[in-house]
């Protein structure tokens, strides 16, 4: 292929990719936005801590179960209709929550919101996996995280602002418009299979297509590295989950002395860590040929950080924007489980097998989220503010937030003793 083609083509795959993965910066808009919100969401439903701990953990109650049926569906049907699809109800959800004055309502479309965005990341693996080299592809699911970073740092910074300017209605309402936009970019520029020439020269033949095609859904559950792989994928991650998607944002509040838009302002920099974290762990693993090594690292830092930053806070803003980036980082790690499965997987099973990676990653906002509320729920001294909102303590969030570091101690143990060093 002539060197202009090879360009032409290589840029092609570029804007595919980048196009397939917009829909995981509105997966993250939606994911993160009730931590910009909690209070007013609070007073809106008149719930405690327990009861918006599940509201917002609905969105992973859909997520969770869809992962195997969207990789399975996406393996079948090719990644642009039921990305365009699953974007557009997304979307349709996150509409008929800004309107609802009903918890019953936003419980509901909370959890259709995470029951469509079930397809955002394993969708943009899909279209990676077909699009790029095999050599390229952890690093290709690196890159597709920033996209989830910026959705990140947009739901909270950016939707606390607007939260405190127009309303948490009128907030979500520019989210749900965000989401169709991305929709009408996906079906018209997604491409479920690269042209000939540049399928021909990443190495994507059709005779290797053809005999993987005989293989069930099932193969993948005989391979321990997806077990393990799922493990370390959920134990790295739930700390995201619970302290930079809900929790954080009332903790920095309380411990920080800062206003709920600077300590959402704040969390950017556990996304940013996450966003350049990531690259930088997937290429290292892949270029010291040590995926387990990257693995025990990401995981002891996390832990130390965690602690640091929880139990101990700093008086200086430069070492808490540290820990926050440290924080970040080590959880980006979660991006070598699907390198893993790269390495280890048939490719027509990739998204299959990444979504049930996926779904053991997204089970630690399902279970812990509401976990850390209860608990707080359960040692709160009653006091309230003068909207009748209930205070917790700096140390009632600290014994909630207990289930951080143990998540992050779950990961180096599983790193240490239950990946192949190999």
């Amino acid at each position: 292929m002539k060197k202009n083609h090879l360009a032409q083509y290589g840029l092609l795959a570029v804007i595919v990719g980048f196009t397939a993965s917009l829909f995981y910066i509105f997966d993250f808009v939606a994911r993160v936005m009730p931590s910009a919100m909690t209070h007013e969401l609070m007073q809106a439903f008149s719930v405690q801590a327990g009861a918006l701990g599940v509201l917002s953990s609905l969105f992973f109650y859909g997520y969770a179960p869809m992962q195997i049926p969207a990789g399975i569906l996406l393996d079948k049907l090719g990644a642009r209709k039921v990305l365009t699809l699953s974007l557009l109800f997304s979307a349709l959800a996150t509409l008929a929550f800004a309107y609802t004055s009903h918890l019953g309502v936003a419980m509901v479309c909370r959890f259709i919101m995470g029951f469509m965005a079930a397809f955002a990341y394993i969708g943009a693996l899909k279209v990676g996996a077909h699009w790029f080299k095999a050599q390229h592809f952890a690093i290709y699911a690196s890159l597709v995280q920033i996209f989830g970073c910026v959705g990140a740092i947009v739901g909270e910074g950016p939707v606390a602002k607007l939260t405190a300017e127009y309303g948490w209605q009128h907030a979500s309402i520019l989210v749900a418009v965000l989401g169709f936009i991305f929709a009408v970019l996906t079906v018209l520029i997604v491409r479920n299979h690269p042209p000939k020439p540049w399928a021909n020269y990443i190495g994507h033949t059709i005779n290797l297509a053809e005999k993987e095609k005989s293989l069930p859904f099932w193969h993948i559950f005989k391979s321990r590295t997806i077990w393990v792989s799922a493990l370390y994928g959920f134990a790295i991650w739930s700390p995201i989950s619970i302290f930079a998607v809900l929790w954080g944002v009332p903790f920095l509040s309380r411990a920080y002395h800062l206003t709920n838009v600077n300590a959402a302002s704040s969390l950017s920099f556990v996304w940013i860590g996450v966003a350049v974290g990531g690259p930088i762990i997937t290429t290292l693993s892949s270029w010291l040929k040590q995926r387990r090594l990257m693995m025990i690292a990401s995981s002891l830092i996390g832990l130390i950080s965690g602690v640091w930053m929880i139990y101990f806070p700093p008086s200086s803003t430069a070492l808490l924007i540290i820990f926050l980036l440290l924080f970040g980082a080590a959880a980006s790690s979660m991006a070598l489980t699907f390198a893993l499965i790269m390495d280890t997987q048939p490719k027509s099973l990739i998204a299959t097998a990444s979504g049930f990676i996926n779904m053991a990653i997204v089970l630690g906002g399902l279970t812990l989220q509401p976990a850390v509320g209860f608990i707080l729920d359960a040692i709160w001294k009653g006091q309230v503010d003068a909207s009748g909102g209930p205070i917790y303590s700096i140390g009632d969030y600290q014994t909630g937030l207990m289930v951080v570091p143990i998540s992050f101690a779950i990961a180096l143990l599983t790193a240490l003793f239950l990946v192949q060093k190999k």
